[in-house]
């Protein structure tokens, strides 16, 4: 690889991963794949925590549109060229790029040269407009109460509900805009068991919201999501 800053400020481009990653095992770890509910696409990644990100993508309300591999850094001068993929490209309510990379612990992001790419990409990701997430499975696992919550969600993102309870939902919400578990639940379903892992289903789909940091009660608030800023990128044209 060419110094990096001799090669300057690289370009982007979007990529379709779901066709070029292969699902497959190597030594160093396992791949995993699913289907998103949040943008109907196939996400592929491979390795405990990076699945455990993609678990946070697809559940957190907070971000409206991701893709895993979904985004190529490219430099080149001359003959010199390099490339970087991040582990996943986000689009978040605020209408905010946002490029992720994840690993074991933080130590990764400062052993010797790939501190120095990781600097690079941090910088010139920058310049476009677009922030540089350093995630870590060290902490994702430490706040166990949110790693329960989004693993629970993700589990029951594909549970059916009819369209009368998505207006029910959303009609009690426009009432009041902070709603209990409690009561969210009423309008779901007679039945809370039923009801339950419909409102996981509705978390992913972004028609409800509520704390991922907090024990999930009959207290617990249920708020309206917030809407997605006006003229979003799209994070599948960069």
């Amino acid at each position: 690889m060419a110094d990096l800053a001799y090669l300057g400020k690289p370009t982007l481009r979007s990529v379709n991963s779901a066709k070029s990653y292969k699902i497959t095992h190597r030594s160093s770890g396992s791949t995993f794949a699913y289907l998103s509910v949040k943008n109907g696409r196939t996400q592929t990644g491979e390795s405990h925590y990076e699945l455990q990100w993609a678990q946070e993508l697809e559940v957190d309300p907070n971000y409206v549109d991701y893709q895993l591999h979904g985004m190529e850094v490219n430099w080149k001068r001359g003959d010199h060229t390099a490339r970087y993929t991040p582990d996943a490209v986000a689009l978040t309510v605020d209408a905010k790029v946002e490029g992720h990379e994840v690993k074991a612990t933080r130590s990764y992001f400062q052993m010797g040269t790939y501190s120095k790419l990781i600097d690079k990409v941090d910088r010139d990701l920058a310049s476009y407009g677009i922030a540089f997430r350093k995630v870590t499975g060290a902490d994702l696992e430490a706040n166990r109460r949110r790693h329960h919550n989004i693993t629970t969600a993700f589990q029951e993102r594909f549970t059916h509900f009819s369209l009368r309870q998505e207006d029910a939902v959303r009609n009690l919400l426009e009432r009041n805009s902070e709603q209990s578990f409690a009561r969210v639940l009423e309008a779901i379903d007679p039945e809370a068991r039923r009801a339950r892992p419909i409102v996981s289903a509705m978390l992913c789909r972004r028609k409800l919201a509520y704390d991922l940091n907090q024990q999930i009660t009959c207290e617990t608030v249920i708020r309206s999501v917030d809407p997605v800023a006006s003229c979003p990128p799209d994070i599948r044209a960069l």
